[in-house]
């Protein structure tokens, strides 16, 4: 009989990077001023394909979510209401 072996499947074992802010804006650069395509950029830089993608879709800045509720007085509104408001001592 043959020997017993067993076959023990490795997973491809994974490579964390950091994916500094100026590592995106290399990736950003190489894909808009460069051209190059997202595999070129992925093997360039050492990370996969769909996270160069990923990074390329993304907007440059982060943008912040508005919190709470809408303001009911609008900026020209308010400036009209203040110069009232401060016109004359009766106004007050």
């Amino acid at each position: 009989m043959a020997a017993n072996t067993t076959i023990s499947p490795e997973a491809p074992k994974r490579v964390f990077v950091t994916i500094t802010s100026s590592l995106r804006s290399k990736i950003r650069g190489l894909r808009k001023h460069a051209a190059w395509s997202f595999c070129h950029i992925a093997q360039e830089v050492g990370i996969v394909a769909s996270t160069v993608y990923s990074i390329c879709q993304a907007p440059g800045t982060p943008q912040k979510k508005k919190l709470g509720r809408p303001k009911l007085i609008t900026t020209p509104i308010r400036k009209l209401l203040v110069a009232t408001a401060t016109a004359s001592q009766d106004n007050r």
